[in-house]
């Protein structure tokens, strides 16, 4: 039984929406959590968590950049074919 493309094309779609609505909101609170355990350790509070929260929000950034990019690649590939 042949699967209808149309609908795991809109399926996939919507996965690429979901991972890039999640990627921000992810890696900023991984720096978060990350910052405010090495405060705790090492009783720098609350410096560690101000630096890693702003790693995670670039991280965030760049992450969705690499997304973009790696999709749009992809696309033109298949563009051409």
């Amino acid at each position: 039984m042949m699967k209808n493309p149309d609908k795991s094309n809109k399926v996939g779609k919507w996965l690429n929406v979901a991972t890039m609505a999640t990627m921000i909101p992810v890696s900023t609170a991984v720096g978060f959590v990350m910052g405010y355990f090495l405060d705790k350790l090492f009783k720098t509070e609350p410096y560690l968590v101000v630096i890693f929260t702003i790693f995670g929000i670039i991280a965030g950034f760049k992450n969705i950049i690499e997304f973009i990019v790696k999709e749009e690649k992809r696309l033109d590939s298949n563009k051409k074919d």
